[in-house]
């Protein structure tokens, strides 16, 4: 085994507050999991270590230890998820670097990639889709009701609609409570295409209902082997066929959060026939679209021009 070098912990804390400052905390929850998945990576590359399944446990755990950033111990290692238990680890240790690094010691050990969150003072991972067309065939998942909180009643979407929620343009609760309502209520497939950090979403949204969704992050990061990402330049081409494959093959419900983005990095002239698009397709299927939109964040001509297009959730 070669030397293990350790991050100091105060480049960690360091690289949060700049990265920060600079773009936004969904940003910087992104660069911290990226930075810690990197590093786990490339030390098991530098060790030339590898590891079966039945090992992963007390090799993952040997090796974040030997860093002095972390102590691990695993609690449960199944095919669908492994879990580990951090302990004498510092209070202000990132726990987005903390999950990406050991997402990146696992993945690496295994040749298997893994995602990771980390919730409830637990690191759980799980086994990923590495790319835009494995995640499509992803079917959505709905677990037991036991420790569900309940979702506030919604009215019934209508198939073949494509709809404008009037929403927060960060975080699209209404939308969210809509779209998850469906996938539980009525059983449908579910895919959600988002500004939000895909890792903040399953945490705040899909552990709190149980379910798991298919989830792509829209933004000009460069693509992860764990977050599958489509860069706003690829709307007419990436973005279009992944929606509109959904649409046509799943009879489900698709969110697009991030319509303002696109307008930003495009121009609002063909992100409107690129919409106009969409809902076309749609109208021929059993499929419903939903699509958040902050007036606030918008143009008030151009978010008036959209609502001709759309049919406005919750108005008759």
């Amino acid at each position: 085994m070669g030397q293990i070098v350790a991050m100091p912990l105060d480049v960690i804390l360091n690289m949060r507050n700049d990265y920060e400052e600079l773009f936004s905390r969904d940003h910087a929850n992104f660069f911290m999991y990226k930075s810690g998945l990197r590093y786990g990576v490339s030390l098991v590359r530098d060790l030339e270590e590898k590891s079966d399944f039945d090992s992963i446990g007390e090799k993952v755990s040997f090796l974040a230890v030997q860093t002095g950033l972390l102590a691990v111990r695993p609690k449960e290692i199944s095919e669908k998820k492994i879990v580990f238990e951090p302990y004498n680890t510092p209070d202000n240790l990132d726990p987005f670097y903390m999950a990406g690094y050991i997402a990146g010691l696992t993945s690496e050990l295994l040749g298997t990639s893994y995602s990771a969150i980390y919730k409830e003072g637990l690191i759980v991972l799980n086994p990923i889709q590495k790319n835009l067309e494995e995640l499509l065939n992803k079917k959505t998942v709905v677990g037991s009701d036991e420790g569900r909180k309940e979702l506030i009643q919604v009215s019934e979407l209508r198939r073949g609609e494509s709809y404008l929620i009037k929403d927060n343009v960060k975080e699209p609760a209404n939308t969210l409570n809509v779209f998850i309502s469906e996938i539980i209520n009525n059983e449908r497939e579910g895919l959600f295409i988002t500004r939000m950090f895909p890792p903040t979403v399953r945490e705040f949204y899909w552990e709190k209902y149980n379910i798991e969704v298919p989830t792509i992050w829209l933004t000009t990061q460069k693509p992860q082997s764990d977050i599958v990402v489509i860069d706003p330049s690829r709307y007419d081409f990436e973005l279009k066929r992944a929606l509109s494959d959904f649409i046509k093959q799943k009879e489900g419900v698709a969110v697009l959060h991030g319509v303002d983005f696109l307008i930003s990095r495009v121009s609002f002239e063909q992100i409107r026939k690129f919409l106009q698009d969409l809902i076309d397709i749609t109208s021929t299927t059993k499929s419903t679209l939903l699509i958040p939109m902050d007036p606030e964040s918008m143009d008030r001509i151009q978010f008036n021009q959209l609502k001709l297009d759309l049919r406005e959730y919750g108005v008759n």
